[in-house]
Order: structure tokens, then C-alpha cells, then sequence
């Protein structure tokens, strides 16, 4: 029979440790991009971003990537070509914020064995693209809203919710896309260029 000492208690405590930590995810955050989409070509000679949100991320830092407001602006310059010879187009983000907020955990024996939803994270995304009189044309608007939001348990390391919080803007952004590309094709059709 294998006699156990104290250093091969402590090496395999160790090792068991380690095995439950689970492997750390040093994957770098990164930005939202829309670089490889085809741009929404415009009739109009200049294409401007207003930020009218307030600031939205606070209380995330270095969580984010990118703040949801800059992930609108990056969409705006990858997305939105000035293809014509004269006219304005205006992106205005009117909300772009992410928030946090502390969910009731249960206490008791039952907690101690189960992860609970212990915070709930929430994007809101609002923006208008307005354009005005380009030619016979005497201007129009379209809308979009995005809301997506996801929990993340007690148990959630500063991983787990960097992870949270990136993957809710990019899966908010994509939401976002899709939603304003459909909106500017169907309402805005007349200002659109091949």
C-alpha cells in the first residue's frame, strides 16, 4: 500500500485546484468591425455622425472593447458611403448605453451547490439616419432599436464578464445592422445607389 506524505498531499491539492480553475481565456477583446460588409451607398455628397447619447458604459472599463456609442460611429464609417454630388446625410445616435444591474440571489444550502443569475447586463442601441431635399427628392428618415440583455451568475469571474459584455455589443451590433440595413432600403430607397 502507497504510503501518502504531506508534499504529495499538497502537489495533488495543487493539481486539483488548478484542474477546477479551468483554463484562463487570454483571448483579447476586440472591437466590433464591419470593414468586410459591402457599404449602403448614398446619393448625398456628405455623411455626418451626431452623438446625442449620453455616456453609457460607465462602471464597465477595461471590460469593453469599445463603448456602444463608438461601435455606432465605427458602423457609420464602414457602412455609409457619400456616393453623390450633393446633399447631407446625418447618423444620430440618440441612445447607446450598456448597463448593469444586481439581480436577488437565494441564500441557503440550495445556493451554496447552484449558480444563480446574480447580475443582468443590458444594451440599448438607438439611431436615426436622416436625410435631407437631394435633388426632386425632399428628404426622409429611418429608425432603429436594439435591445438585447444577458445574465451572468454568482459564481462569473472578470473574464466571464468581459466576455459577457463583449459578446452582448457585438451581438447587439449585428442586430443593429441588419435591422438598419433592411430600414434604409426599404424607407430610403430613392436615395440609394448601386
Amino acid at each position: 500500500m502507497p504510503h501518502l506524505t504531506r508534499r504529495s498531499l499538497l502537489a495533488g491539492a495543487a493539481l486539483l485546484l488548478a484542474a477546477c480553475s479551468g483554463p484562463a481565456d487570454l483571448t483579447p477583446l476586440q472591437p466590433v468591425n464591419f470593414a468586410g460588409r459591402a457599404p449602403i451607398r448614398l446619393n448625398v455628397a456628405r455623411v455626418d455622425t451626431v452623438d446625442q447619447s449620453a455616456a453609457g458604459a460607465a462602471g464597465f472599463g477595461a471590460t469593453l472593447a469599445q463603448s456602444p456609442a463608438a461601435a455606432i460611429r465605427n458602423w457609420g464609417a464602414a457602412r455609409l458611403q457619400a456616393a453623390g454630388r450633393a446633399g447631407t446625410a446625418r447618423l444620430v445616435i440618440q441612445q447607446a448605453s450598456l448597463t448593469q444591474e444586481r439581480l436577488a440571489t437565494q441564500g441557503g444550502l440550495t445556493s451554496l451547490f447552484n449558480d444563480q443569475p446574480a447580475q443582468k447586463l443590458t444594451l440599448h442601441l438607438v439611431a436615426r439616419l436622416e436625410i435631407g431635399p437631394v435633388g426632386t427628392y425632399t428628404g426622409g428618415y429611418t429608425d432603429v432599436k436594439v435591445e438585447r440583455s444577458t445574465t451572468l451568475t454568482d459564481g462569473s469571474s472578470a473574464a466571464d464578464q468581459a466576455q459577457a459584455t463583449s459578446g452582448l455589443v457585438r451581438d447587439g451590433m449585428d442586430d443593429f445592422d441588419r435591422q438598419f440595413e433592411a430600414n434604409i432600403r426599404q424607407y430610403l430607397a430613392p436615395l440609394l445607389l448601386p
